[in-house]
């Protein structure tokens, strides 16, 4: 049977954050993508933007870590509109501030030819059109190895081995390896090129980074997984909601109209 919904979900570009926002909960993907309703942001995603902001300027070469730095100093809470606590605002801050401080962007452009900031991609999954940005692609000189980085507002992944995931951030690591992937896989179709190395840079948790090496077997994973996500939402229906608590009180764009929050 035909999903009535079908002339709607035929008309979406497919990215990471729609296919994970639909697992997260399917009634909110259905108000932004099939009603095209804008709710609001959150604290979290907004710091975080923040940053992606300044590291885009910054590799692009429209301005230095310094310059930067003195516009988070002057700029960072007019820019985090809704609430989050005053401690936890300004430890953001205080992080952010320090990463810029300390970013050798010589030194980074000695290692590194940079292939893509903020990479726009558009490129087929089958017969599914999807849409995604890489923060950030490097090409390092001294082995020509590939790198695609994503700068993450989130505590690193990983055990001080680099290898073995943090029992608290397995689900994450599960989570964003898929977005890479996808990605991995729009570079190859695009750019005819895949990464050596997947990095993830967690700019508030003092530069420190997680890095997994490219994995023929995760990309098939990731490609399955964003087809069995899109054939699941082709099938439902309903699109019912599903709640918990930091959804549906702090990271939720429909937090605050949302007819099913309260609901037992």
């Amino acid at each position: 049977m035909e999903s009535v919904y079908k002339d709607d979900l035929d008309r979406i570009k497919y990215s990471f954050s729609a296919l994970h926002g639909y697992e997260e909960c399917p009634y909110q993907f259905y108000l932004q993508r099939i009603e095209e309703q804008k709710g609001i942001n959150n604290a979290y995603a907004q710091s975080g933007s923040y940053g992606h902001d300044l590291f885009c300027r910054i590799f692009s070469k429209e301005i230095s870590p310094q310059e930067a730095l003195d516009r988070c100093i002057e700029e960072f809470e007019d820019q985090v509109t809704e609430y989050m606590s005053g401690d936890t605002l300004q430890k953001k801050k205080a992080a952010l501030c320090e990463y810029l401080a300390n970013l050798d962007i010589d030194e980074f452009f000695e290692t590194y030819d940079v292939l893509g900031v903020e990479k726009k991609f558009k490129w087929k999954i089958d017969n599914i059109n999807m849409i995604g940005f890489a923060d950030l692609i490097l090409r390092r000189k001294s082995d020509y190895k590939v790198i695609l980085v994503d700068h993450k507002s989130s505590s690193h992944f990983m055990q001080t081995d680099g290898k073995t995931p943090l029992k608290s951030k397995i689900n994450d690591l599960t989570t964003y390896t898929k977005q890479m992937y996808l990605y991995a896989d729009a570079m190859r179709k695009t750019m005819g090129i895949t990464p050596d190395l997947i990095v993830w840079n967690h700019f508030l948790d003092n530069g420190k980074k997680s890095v997994i090496e490219f994995d023929e077997s995760e990309l098939d994973k990731a490609i399955e997984w964003a087809k069995d996500v899109v054939g699941r939402i082709y099938s439902d229906e309903k699109f019912g909601a599903k709640k918990t608590y930091m959804m549906c009180n702090v990271l939720c764009n429909f937090r605050e109209m949302c007819e099913y929050k309260n609901e037992e």
